[in-house]
């Protein structure tokens, strides 16, 4: 079974969403880059 490609992309903006993660890069925001330690 195949996905479509609008279905895909409401997934992936949940998923980035639910991580902290900016929805148009898929980068961690703020919060979530310190909550992983991964500030500079």
């Amino acid at each position: 079974m195949y996905m479509k490609e609008d279905e895909l992309n409401i997934m992936l903006d949940e998923f980035y969403s639910l991580r902290g993660w900016d929805i148009e890069t898929g980068i961690p925001k703020g919060e979530e880059i310190k909550r992983l330690g991964l500030e500079n």
